[in-house]
C-alpha cells in the first residue's frame, strides 16, 4: 500500500495522542498512521506528498446513529423502493458521508434485504470506496403503533419481535447475517403515527435476552429510547448505548457514569429536520411537527443536564436522510453549538473519540495516534476556535485507511 506524507498541518492536542506537537507532519503507511513528526521530517521516499498549508488534521468523523437505507425524505416512499436498488442507494449514502469527512458510520437499523451488510462487506473487500460501516441489521422492534410491517417504518421493522423466544430467534438471525451489534426499539417514536415517544414498549425479559445474545457474540446492544422510564429499564438491564435519550434522568445517568463504552447518542439534527422539512399539508406532517415542536425544549433540558454533569459519555448521531445531509451537512454541529451552547472541543470529541469508544473501535480510530488507522480529515481553520468551519461539511481532504478519497 502507498505511503502518504501530510506536511505542515496543525493538530488538536485533545484529539492527537503520543505527541506534544501542535503542528507537524504525518506519515501514513499500510493504511495506518506510521509517524507524527515535526515539520520537515525526513520520511524517506513516499508515494504521495500533500502540503496542508496549516490546515488542521483531525481524526475522521463518526456518525454513530444513521440509517443508510434512509434515502427518501418521506418515510412512506422508502417502503416502495425496489429491493434490487436498496444496496446501491445505501452505497451512495455511504460515499456521500465519506465525502463529508465521516470515515465511520454506525448504521442503526436497515432494510429487510440487509443492504447495509452487503455494502459493508463490499467496501471491506475493496470493491468500492466507502467509510468503515458498523451495522445492526434489522431493528428488533415489538408490535407498536406506526412500526408494523409494510407500513410507516415497515422497511426498517419488517418483523415484530414479541417475547424472549422471538427476541432470541431474531437476535441470532441478525448475527448469522453478520451484524456488528444489536439495535432494540425500546420506546415509542417521535416519527411514527400513533406512538408515544415517552412510553416503554419492551418487557424486561425481551431486553435481557438481547443483551445476553449480544454478550455471547462479544458484542453489545443499542436501544432507541426517548422516555425516562424506558431508558432506565434499558440501562439497568445492560444495554450499552441509548439512542436519542431525549428525556434521560439522573437514575440512568448514575448507571452510565464514568463508563467509556456505555453512554448516550443524542440525535439533534433530526428534530430540526422534522420541523423544518416535514410537509405540514399532510395529516402525518401536522402530527409529527406538533409532536416534536411540543417536546424540543424538554429534550434540550434533559440532554443539557446530561452534558453539564460531565461524567457520561456522549456520542454523535444525526438520524437524518441523505437529502438532509446534502441540504445542511453540518446541522448537528450547528445545533449542538448554537442551540444547546455546548463547548467546541467537547462537540468535536463527541464526533470522534467519544463515538469511537461507544462503538468499541477506539483502538482503531477516533484520534490521531501512531498505530491507529489513517482515518484523517483536513479542515481549513481551527474548529476548536470556530466551530462554524464544520457547518458546511468542513473536510477539505478525506483519508480513509491512508487512501485519499477527497
Amino acid at each position: 500500500m502507498a505511503t502518504v506524507a501530510i506536511r505542515n498541518c496543525k493538530f488538536i492536542p485533545a484529539l492527537t495522542e503520543g505527541t506534544d506537537l501542535v503542528e507537524g507532519d504525518l506519515l501514513f503507511r499500510d493504511g495506518n498512521i506510521a509517524e507524527i513528526a515535526a515539520c520537515g521530517a525526513d520520511f524517506g521516499t513516499v508515494d504521495q506528498e500533500i502540503d496542508a498549508h496549516g490546515m488542521t488534521a483531525m481524526p475522521g468523523l463518526i456518525d454513530a446513529h444513521l440509517h443508510l437505507s434512509s434515502t427518501r425524505d418521506l418515510i412512506a416512499e422508502q417502503c416502495f423502493v425496489d429491493d434490487s436498488m436498496r444496496p446501491l442507494e445505501a452505497l451512495e449514502f455511504a460515499q456521500v458521508m465519506l465525502g463529508f469527512g465521516y470515515t465511520t458510520v454506525r448504521d442503526c437499523g436497515e432494510d429487510k434485504v440487509f443492504s447495509v451488510v452487503s455494502v459493508r462487506n463490499a467496501i471491506n473487500r475493496g470493491m468500492f470506496a466507502g467509510p468503515r460501516i458498523l451495522t445492526c441489521g434489522l431493528t428488533l422492534c415489538p408490535t407498536e403503533a406506526g412500526c408494523t410491517p409494510d407500513k410507516d417504518f415497515g422497511f426498517l421493522t419488517p418483523y415484530n419481535v414479541d417475547g424472549s423466544d422471538s427476541m432470541r430467534y431474531f437476535a441470532r438471525r441478525n448475527f448469522a447475517k453478520g451484524v456488528d451489534f444489536l439495535k432494540l426499539y425500546g420506546s415509542g417514536s417521535m416519527m411514527a403515527s400513533g406512538s408515544n415517544p415517552g412510553v416503554p414498549i419492551m418487557d424486561d425479559d425481551e431486553i435481557a435476552e438481547a443483551v445476553k445474545i449480544a454478550k455471547q457474540k462479544g458484542s453489545y446492544c443499542a436501544i432507541h429510547s426517548h422516555g425516562g422510564d424506558a431508558i432506565y429499564q434499558a440501562v439497568s438491564l445492560g444495554v450499552a448505548t441509548v439512542e436519542h435519550a431525549s428525556f434521560i434522568d439522573d437514575r440512568s445517568l448514575d448507571i452510565l457514569a464514568n463508563k467509556d463504552d456505555h453512554g448516550i447518542v443524542p440525535t439533534l439534527a433530526i428534530t430540526a429536520d422534522l420541523v423544518e422539512h416535514t410537509d405540514p399539508n399532510t395529516d402525518y406532517g401536522r402530527q409529527v411537527i406538533a409532536k416534536v415542536t411540543k417536546l424540543i425544549e424538554k429534550i434540550k433540558a434533559h440532554l443539557g443536564h446530561a452534558y453539564e454533569r460531565g461524567d457520561v459519555m456522549i456520542g454523535w448521531g444525526t438520524d437524518v436522510t441523505i437529502g438532509s445531509y446534502r441540504r445542511e451537512p453540518g446541522a448537528e454541529f450547528r445545533i449542538r453549538k448554537e442551540v444547546y451552547g455546548w463547548d467546541n472541543l467537547e462537540i468535536l470529541k463527541q464526533a470522534t473519540i467519544n463515538s469511537a469508544k461507544l462503538c468499541r473501535i477506539a483502538d482503531e480510530t477516533g484520534s490521531i495516534k501512531v498505530g491507529k488507522c489513517a482515518d484523517v480529515i483536513l479542515v481549513d481553520g481551527n474548529p476548536v476556535e470556530d466551530l462554524s468551519i464544520m457547518y458546511a461539511g468542513g473536510a477539505k481532504h478525506v483519508f480513509r485507511a491512508g487512501v485519499q478519497y477527497k
